[in-house]
């Protein structure tokens, strides 16, 4: 259960700076990424962290893979998406 427990932790922050990336694409900022792209990134994140209350791990549609292949290495944003993606799948 404390497993569960951190990746609704990640799962959470990672939502948290997915909406924060959404906030300022609406401010007129640059994003590393679309708004839609970030709106299908929350929408996944949502889904994994409603399976965690139904205590019913779901498929994620590898986030990991969009982040690699086009967001800077070095972007914190996507360190966190990656990271609860991953501590997710390994809830199995």
């Amino acid at each position: 259960m404390q497993q569960t427990q951190k990746v609704r932790q990640q799962l959470e922050r990672a939502m948290i700076g997915v909406e924060a990336e959404l906030g300022e694409i609406a401010n007129g900022k640059p994003s590393v990424s679309t708004r839609r792209e970030l709106e299908f990134i929350a929408a996944s994140l949502r889904e994994m962290l409603e399976s965690l209350s139904l205590n019913r791990i779901i498929e994620v549609p590898g986030l990991w893979r969009v982040i690699t292949d086009t967001w800077p290495y070095t972007n914190e944003l996507g360190q966190q998406i990656v990271e609860a993606e991953y501590s997710y799948q390994h809830l199995k």
